[in-house]
């Protein structure tokens, strides 16, 4: 669910954004408005949801440590993650 809420401000923010600049470039009589506004809004687009799984999805619970097999007697104990 989080992710959902995640792509939905990412998307919210970028139309506003677009619609904002786009606006602002039309005002100023700049021949590309819109392109620009898009171009703008998609970087910020995708610049946020980089930033907002990276700051928000778990990542510190992965447990590396591994037991590397073993000869005891002669015999091979298998290795393991613990």
């Amino acid at each position: 669910m989080q992710r959902y809420i995640i792509i939905l401000i990412c998307l919210l923010g970028s139309s506003v954004i677009f619609y904002l600049l786009s606006k602002i470039l039309k005002r100023l009589k700049i021949k590309n408005a819109n392109y620009f506004g898009l171009l703008t809004s998609v970087i910020f687009f995708i610049i946020t949801i980089m930033f907002s799984f990276l700051y928000f999805e778990p990542h510190n619970n992965i447990t590396l440590k591994y037991t590397p097999p073993k000869i005891i007697d002669g015999k091979i104990e298998k290795g393991n993650f613990n």
